[in-house]
């Protein structure tokens, strides 16, 4: 990665908010290590936190950060990344919870969300001494702290561990290895995490694969996500084209794909259009993964938008991708016809293409010639290509994974 981080010590530390939005579209864009990436975006959409409730760009850069470093690595140590994470002390009000008059709102978000599910299997009174356990973890100096003198030392209960008071932070460290290696856990996660890469609708038998290797692993992400990108349900046939993307996930694909010169105002502006802006997700549940909630006529119709704004607009405009269309595709080694067209199938996903959708493709690419030739008129090359891209690129296919 070291072209990604050399981009990134060029554009320096982000500063503003939309220095950070820009931060998470860069690597988006230009990583070499995508799963990494993707897996990133997992667990900050998991442990979600809204900027505009803590104000604080350094919180939400660190907790990226340190998402980005445990990604694939052990989910304990994501859990604490969380727990101690000023922005989420903030953001689930924590910070504001004392032994004089418990906040359960981390509490119950850490079992419903992070943990254990819904469903999962802790009662109200879990609730109640799980906020308990977690009194005196707050925020000071911009870092995380404990206070022990605004610590519950009373006695509590939370799933069946009894912890006899006076334990102090320790008390928050045995139910986060509590909360880590439960059942329930190992199930909420890998439900989440087959949604994520593999299909809307996880069967039982694939969650319940998941959650043993899970457990298995104590927790090892690495392991459960290999386990489902080797499982037969990520290959089969099936799930081929079958998830929906999300805007961040179409913008993304179509700025990689298409790229040649990449405007981060365009895709903030767009993102925000589409209803996803990074860092900004009210609700603790973080982003939706079902495609059914991202597909709407309101929202084909600004994808539309944003795929022709990515190929036509002009440098007044919001920033332009594909400048010089014909000098891009002779650049990367598509030059005729078949080429082109070629190309513009692989990158929307394959085969999945209807006849019609390929035949408006190459009667924009071919205007009103009988043929394709990329070496004559450079504006009317240029406008054909862009049209050709422009049909397949908003094709209904392409909104798929």
């Amino acid at each position: 990665e070291s072209a990604l981080e050399l981009m990134l010590a060029e554009r320096g530390e982000p500063m503003t908010n939309v220095d950070l939005q820009d931060y998470q579209s860069v690597r988006a864009l230009y990583a070499q290590r995508q799963l990494l990436e993707k897996m990133t975006w997992f667990w900050e959409n998991h442990f979600n936190t809204y900027l505009g409730k803590s104000g604080s760009v350094e919180f939400e850069l660190r907790d990226n950060n340190l998402f980005r470093t445990h990604a694939l690595g052990d989910f304990r140590d994501l859990l604490e990344v969380s727990a101690t994470s000023p922005a989420m002390l903030i953001y689930l009000d924590n910070y504001n919870n004392y032994f004089t008059g418990p906040n359960e709102n981390y509490a119950r978000e850490l079992m419903e969300i992070h943990t254990l599910g819904v469903d999962g299997g802790y009662t109200e009174a879990d609730v109640v001494d799980m906020a308990r356990v977690f009194t005196g973890w707050s925020v000071q100096d911009k870092a995380f702290s404990y206070f022990d003198f605004l610590h519950d030392t009373g006695p509590k209960s939370v799933l069946g561990l009894s912890l006899i008071g006076n334990e102090g932070q320790d008390e928050g460290r045995q139910v986060l290895d509590l909360l880590a290696a439960h059942p329930s856990t190992a199930s909420n996660l890998c439900k989440k995490l087959q949604v994520f890469l593999v299909t809307d609708t996880p069967t039982l038998h694939d969650i319940a694969s998941c959650a043993n290797v899970f457990l298995s692993t104590d927790g090892d992400i690495g392991a459960v996500v290999a386990s489902i990108l080797h499982s037969p349900a990520f290959s089969a046939d099936d799930q081929f084209k079958s998830k929906v993307k999300t805007p961040l996930e179409f913008m993304t694909g179509l700025a990689r794909g298409m790229s040649e010169e990449v405007s981060n105002k365009h895709l903030r502006a767009f993102l925000s259009m589409l209803g996803m802006p990074s860092f900004y997700c009210v609700p603790p549940t973080g982003w939706s993964e079902i495609g059914a909630y991202w597909i709407n006529s309101a929202q084909l119709w600004t994808r539309t938008q944003a795929t022709v704004a990515t190929l036509f607009n002009t440098d007044m405009a919001m920033g332009m991708f594909l400048q010089d269309s014909a000098t891009w595709f002779i650049d990367q080694g598509y030059e005729t016809e078949e080429a082109v067209l070629g190309y513009l199938v692989e990158l929307s996903g394959g085969d999945a293409f209807s006849g019609i959708v390929w035949d408006e493709a190459r009667g924009a690419l071919l205007g009103q010639n009988s043929s394709f030739d990329i070496s004559g008129d450079a504006e009317d090359v240029g406008s054909r290509l862009k049209a050709a891209a422009a049909v397949m690129l908003s094709a209904p296919q392409y909104h798929l994974q």
